[in-house]
C-alpha cells in the first residue's frame, strides 16, 4: 500500500494497518453500526472469524447479552449488527466486542477490541426529544398576522 492510500493518509508505504474497532452508534431500537479500522475478513456468514459472522460480535450490558442475529456489510469498514433484543436506556452503556475478528490476511483483531455505545430506548421519566407543535397555527402566516 503506497503512502497516503490508508483512510487518514498515514500510512507509510509497504506496512498496514492493523485491524481493530473504531466506533459503534446505535441506528434503531435493534440495530447498531461498527466502524472499523481496515478491511477485515468479509466473505462468509459461517467462516470462523469472519466479519460477516454473528458469531465473530458480542453485545451486552452489565446486566444483560444481547443475541446477535445478523451481521449487514455497509461500507468495506463498517458493518450493521441486528440483535434480537432492544437495547435498553439512552442512560445505558452498551458494549460490542470481538476477539476473534480476523483480516483478509488471517491477523487477528488488535487493541482495542471493543467500543462502547448508548441506548435508544428512553428510560421512564425522562424528557421526550421532541417537544408538542400546533401544526394548526402557522406562526408565521402569510395573508396577515401570524400564529400565537
Amino acid at each position: 500500500m503506497p503512502y497516503g492510500s490508508s483512510a487518514w493518509g498515514t500510512t507509510p508505504f509497504g506496512s498496514r494497518v492493523p485491524l481493530a474497532i473504531s466506533a459503534v452508534r446505535a441506528t434503531s431500537t435493534h440495530t447498531v453500526l461498527v466502524t472499523l479500522t481496515c478491511l477485515p475478513l468479509a466473505e462468509s456468514s459461517i467462516t470462523n472469524g469472519d466479519a460477516l459472522n454473528p458469531n465473530t460480535w458480542e453485545c451486552y450490558t452489565t446486566d444483560s447479552t444481547y443475541t446477535i442475529l445478523t451481521v449487514r456489510k455497509v461500507s468495506d469498514v463498517e458493518y450493521e449488527l441486528r440483535t434480537l433484543q432492544r437495547f435498553g436506556a439512552m442512560a445505558t452503556q452498551h458494549t460490542v466486542r470481538s476477539y476473534g475478528m480476523k483480516d483478509p490476511y488471517g491477523v487477528l483483531i488488535t487493541s482495542p477490541y471493543f467500543a462502547t455505545f448508548r441506548g435508544v430506548v428512553m428510560a421512564a421519566g425522562s424528557r421526550p426529544d421532541r417537544l408538542p407543535f400546533d401544526l394548526f397555527n402557522d406562526p408565521i402566516g402569510v395573508d396577515g398576522a401570524g400564529g400565537t
